[in-house]
């Protein structure tokens, strides 16, 4: 009973601290300027050196021979503060990818609801999978388990698409352009 309440009680924390990123994102994304110059910049690949700074070379079984485990825990950690400065970048370019997306959402002719949820959607899985990562890296740094990116640059990747194939809708339309101009 008691373990039931208790992952019931870190279940709601979870929810909580994505909800909270979710709506301190929102008004951060406000701030943020987007220029195409840094749109031709921003892309998944910026972010793809995560994956080998946590490549599984440092785990017990897989450690190269004589690996001193001090040795190893130092450069887990420097690793992880590595991760975590990438972490933060992707989080503010995810914000801005974010706001130009409600930008164009907003400067288009017709309305898609069905756009601004899935965005809505996207924004709330990846403050979920952030707050994962973020928990994961902790454990990593002590030698325990992996940390996954794969669904969290997945996601990155999705709304950079996204916003690309909008943008190419907006400039095959005279009227808009016009209006922007």
């Amino acid at each position: 009973m008691n373990l039931v309440i208790l992952m019931a009680v870190v279940a709601a924390l979870a929810l909580c601290v994505c909800v909270a990123r979710l709506v301190r994102g929102r008004q951060l994304s406000a701030g943020l300027m987007v220029d195409t110059e840094w749109l031709e910049e921003v892309s998944v690949q910026r972010y793809l050196p995560m994956l080998l700074l946590l490549s599984e070379d440092l785990q017990a079984p897989c450690a190269p021979a004589g690996l001193d485990p001090a040795y190893a825990a130092r450069l887990r950690a420097r690793r992880c503060r590595m991760v975590r400065q990438h972490l933060r970048l992707m989080r503010a370019d995810f914000r801005r990818l974010c706001g130009a997306l409600e930008l164009v959402l907003l400067q288009a002719q017709e309305d898609r609801p069905d756009l601004a949820s899935g965005l809505l959607q996207r924004q709330i899985t990846f403050a979920y999978r952030m707050t994962k990562v973020e928990f994961r890296l902790i454990l990593y740094r002590w030698g325990i388990g992996h940390v996954p990116l794969a669904g969290l640059l997945r996601i990155f990747g999705g709304v950079r698409m996204e916003l690309d194939t909008l943008m190419a809708a907006v400039r095959s339309q005279p009227s808009v352009l016009a209006a922007r101009c």
